[in-house]
């Protein structure tokens, strides 16, 4: 972990220190505040960072940096004062980094960043000292303290880089130059911000768009964007479909092969076998192929790739298959999750609205409802946006029921789920479904 002395910072900030104090730590969340944290005091509608200064300094901070303007007591600790705090946070990451740079892989996408990127570190860390970001710490904040808290020792770094809104992906760069850039693919996915996919696609390419950026990893499925075409980096493309590709998978059986232009790979055995899994998989094997790993390192390395947690992670209780796939959802990801049920007798699905995709809300949830018809037996919605699935349903025929609590949902699944039956839970992140297995 990089340390910094405060007058070190007191001169980033153009601001004198008298006196001299180490840190060694960046937060913006309070309960993450420890010994010699310096403490981003960031404003939000729920909570805002300065009201809790104090509780900082009581678990250790040494500074923060606050709003210009910010009146209340300091509680005993060194303020910088800067117009946005965020910006500071961002400028700050972005001077840490230039003066210790390392090799980095940028991931992005409207699916499959998070478990690509675990996939990724898993493989290379065979062969190089890695450090990666934590869980989906892909934001216009969570960046920059990943790159402020890392430690020093790294060859390689692996981050995933998200957006929201245009042109987020732009600002995350300049923070962190990527040195290989990775797209998964592009799908209504925070699409509220967004005209169409086309205008997604363009924010996404944003990613390689520094000369730094010497070679690009793109899901085939993203040839037809304009934006895409446009890139100028060494391209590479795989896909799970198309044999012409750089990189292409072929399951037989229980064995995995990858085709490396057109040379078959030996074969790989893997604890999973979705389709939308195997994808991330390609996608970080391609990865480590093009980074110099061996066929033999990557067959090791991949027996150790699990699912990543709630992202389609299997569990068992009572004869019943569990299926959490809760931490988030979109038209593309639901419709991976439907196509990848395990065999089993009832076909049980606990779904919850997709959120952030704007104009697309409703005629995205018809369409996943319509979908799912062919494919669940019984369907269990919550949110405001699901009634249009819990009508297409009703329509078809098959059952479906409008909830009022994720604590209804649990109680619903207790009666409805039997031995060898197979339930899906899947919804936006907010929802936190995840909790309907603790209360089961």
């Amino acid at each position: 972990m990089f340390q910094h002395g405060l007058k070190e910072i007191g001169l980033f900030f153009k601001k004198r220190v008298s006196f001299q104090r180490i840190i060694s730590h960046y937060a913006f969340d309070s309960r993450q505040v420890k010994e010699g944290t310096l403490f981003f005091a960031l404003p939000g509608q729920k909570r805002d960072g300065h009201f809790f200064l104090k509780e900082a300094m009581e678990k250790g901070a040494v500074a923060a940096v606050v709003s210009k303007d910010y009146q209340g007591p300091s509680h005993g600790l060194f303020l910088f004062f800067v117009k946005d705090v965020i910006e500071a946070l961002q400028a700050l990451a972005r001077f840490v980094h230039q003066k210790n740079q390392a090799y980095v892989i940028a991931i992005t996408g409207s699916v499959g960043k998070t478990t690509t990127k675990e996939f990724c570190s898993t493989l290379l860390s065979q062969k190089y000292q890695i450090a990666k970001t934590f869980g989906n710490a892909n934001s216009q904040v969570s960046l920059p303290l990943f790159i402020l808290n890392r430690r020093k020792k790294t060859e390689m770094l692996i981050v995933e880089m998200g957006m929201s809104l245009p042109n987020e992906i732009e600002r995350l760069i300049t923070m962190m130059p990527p040195d290989f850039g990775v797209l998964t693919k592009i799908g209504l996915s925070h699409a509220e911000n967004f005209e169409n996919l086309e205008a997604i696609a363009d924010s996404k390419a944003q990613l390689f768009g520094l000369e730094t950026t010497k070679r690009a990893l793109i899901n085939f499925e993203a040839v037809g964007f304009k934006s895409i075409q446009r890139i100028k980096s060494h391209k590479y493309f795989f896909s799970m479909t198309g044999r012409k590709t750089d990189y292409y998978l072929e399951k037989k059986n229980n064995e995995i092969f990858v085709f490396e232009k057109g040379k078959k790979s030996p074969p790989f055995s893997i604890a999973f076998s979705q389709t939308h899994l195997l994808e991330n998989f390609l996608c970080a094997l391609s990865v480590a192929r093009l980074h110099g790993l061996s066929w033999e390192e990557i067959r090791f390395a991949s027996k150790k790739l699990r699912p990543y947690k709630h992202r389609f992670e299997l569990f068992y209780r009572k004869g019943t298959c569990f299926i959490d796939d809760s931490y988030n959802s979109s038209p593309q990801s639901l419709k991976a999750a439907l196509n990848n049920f395990p065999k089993g007798n009832k076909k049980i699905a606990l779904i919850a609205s997709m959120k952030e995709l704007g104009k697309f809300t409703e005629e995205s949830h018809i369409e996943m409802a319509q979908y799912a018809l062919g494919k669940i037996d019984h369907l269990l919605c919550l949110g405001e946006e699901t009634k249009s699935m819990v009508e297409v349903f009703q329509k078809g025929g098959k059952p479906a029921e409008q909830l009022r609590s994720r604590k209804e949902g649990a109680q619903r699944l207790k009666m409805l789920a039997k031995e060898g039956d197979v339930v899906l839970i899947k919804g936006s992140n907010s929802f936190e479904l995840w909790k309907v297995l603790d209360e089961i």
